[in-house]
C-alpha cells in the first residue's frame, strides 16, 4: 500500500547522504561571475534585469541562487530561463507552488537543481530532463509532482544524485535510467509507481543506494 505524501514527515532514510559541498542553507546567497561594476559595464543588467521572488538578478552574471528555507512563496516565473549563466539553483524548503516551468531547460550550464520541500505540482517537464545533460544533482523530493518520470531522464548522463521521493509520480520506472552510469543514488520511494523494476537499472554500475519502497511495484527482483 502507498501512504499519502507529507512534506513535513520525517523521511531521514531518504536524506542520509552528505551534500555539504552542494547544499547551502543560506537564506539568500547569490554568486556572480564578474564584479558588479563589470556587470554594469557590460550592459547585462540594463538589458536582462530579471526579478524573481522580489529580488533582481543579472541574466549574464548570476551563476548561483541559494535561497533555502527562506519561506519564499509564489511560483517559479518563466523568466528563470533567462538566467543562462546559472550553475546552481537551490530553492529548497520554501512555499513554492505551481508547476515546474519548461524554461528551466534553457539553463544548460546548470549542474545542481534543488527544489525539494515545496508544494510544486504538475509533471516533470521533458524539456528539463532532456536538455540539462551536464546536471549531476537533481532533487525534487517532497513536492506534489504527478505524471510519469520522463524517459528523457536517460539523457542526463552526468547525474550522480537523483531524488524524486515523496511525490505523486505514476507509471513505470523508465528503463532509460540504466543509461545513467555515473548515478550513485536513486531515490524514488513514496510515489505511485507501478510495474516491474526494469532490468536496465542493473546497468547503472555506479549505483550504491537504491530506494524504491512504498510504491505499487510488482514482479520479481
Amino acid at each position: 500500500n502507498n501512504n499519502n505524501n507529507n512534506n513535513n514527515s520525517d523521511d531521514s532514510t531518504d536524506k542520509d547522504i552528505t551534500t555539504d559541498s552542494i547544499e547551502d542553507d543560506s537564506s539568500d546567497a547569490v554568486t556572480t561571475t564578474d564584479s558588479a561594476a563589470e556587470c554594469a559595464a557590460s550592459g547585462a543588467d540594463a538589458v536582462y534585469n530579471i526579478t524573481l521572488f522580489g529580488t533582481n538578478y543579472s541574466a549574464r552574471c548570476t551563476t548561483e541562487i541559494r535561497r533555502n528555507m527562506g519561506m519564499i512563496t509564489g511560483t517559479i516565473a518563466t523568466e528563470v530561463g533567462l538566467l543562462t549563466a546559472m550553475t546552481v539553483l537551490a530553492l529548497s524548503d520554501n512555499r513554492l507552488t505551481g508547476t515546474l516551468p519548461s524554461e528551466l531547460g534553457a539553463l544548460t550550464d546548470t549542474t545542481a537543481l534543488m527544489l525539494e520541500g515545496n508544494s510544486l505540482t504538475g509533471k516533470i517537464p521533458t524539456e528539463l530532463v532532456g536538455a540539462l545533460t551536464d546536471m549531476y544533482y537533481l532533487n525534487l523530493m517532497g513536492n506534489e509532482l504527478t505524471g510519469p518520470i520522463p524517459s528523457e531522464i536517460g539523457q542526463m548522463t552526468a547525474l550522480f544524485f537523483l531524488e524524486l521521493a515523496r511525490n505523486q509520480l505514476r507509471g513505470s520506472i523508465p528503463s532509460e535510467i540504466g543509461a545513467l552510469t555515473a548515478l550513485t543514488r536513486l531515490v524514488l520511494s513514496r510515489n505511485w509507481l507501478s510495474g516491474t523494476i526494469p532490468t536496465e537499472v542493473g546497468t547503472a554500475t555506479s549505483l550504491t543506494s537504491l530506494h524504491l519502497w512504498d510504491n505499487n511495484l510488482s514482479g520479481p527482483l
